[in-house]
């Protein structure tokens, strides 16, 4: 009887550590984009939460979007970087704030999304994305 509690006790603690390590850590989505090849719609997606900053130039990452819980876009421009619309220059902004209020998340990129292109706040951004696989029957 007791090695009945021990081992609900050993499943609960297992239970209750994949949950936060889903909740915390990593999660997992399917895509309901194509993005350049990258990623097909309905493949999924592995998106590190931890990995949030020090974003590169075709980055695949995931954000927190109105329309939907987890969307996905490469990164086009990192702040600072020159862009060109329409025949006239400009600047994504390093702060999206103009006070100096000092937080790591000021920052905006241009992400390529698969609807168009779209600016995003970096304490919107969940975490690099990485493609995991497609189900052979979609």
């Amino acid at each position: 009887m007791r090695q009945i509690g021990n081992s609900l006790i050993i499943v609960a603690a297992s239970v209750a550590l994949m949950l936060l390590l889903r909740l915390y850590v990593f999660g997992v989505y399917q895509s309901a984009v194509t993005l350049r090849g990258r990623v097909d719609s309905g493949d999924y997606v592995v998106v590190n939460k931890l990995d949030r900053c020090c974003l590169k130039r075709s980055d695949l990452i995931a954000f927190r979007s109105d329309s939907a819980s987890a969307a996905l876009g490469v990164v086009v421009a990192l702040p600072g970087d020159t862009i060109s619309l329409r025949g006239q220059r400009y600047v994504i902004p390093k702060r999206h704030c103009w006070q100096n209020c000092g937080c790591h998340d000021c920052g905006l990129y241009l992400l390529e999304t698969g609807a168009g292109r779209q600016l995003v706040l970096q304490n919107t951004v969940t975490g690099k994305a990485y493609r995991l696989w497609r189900l052979p029957w979609q």
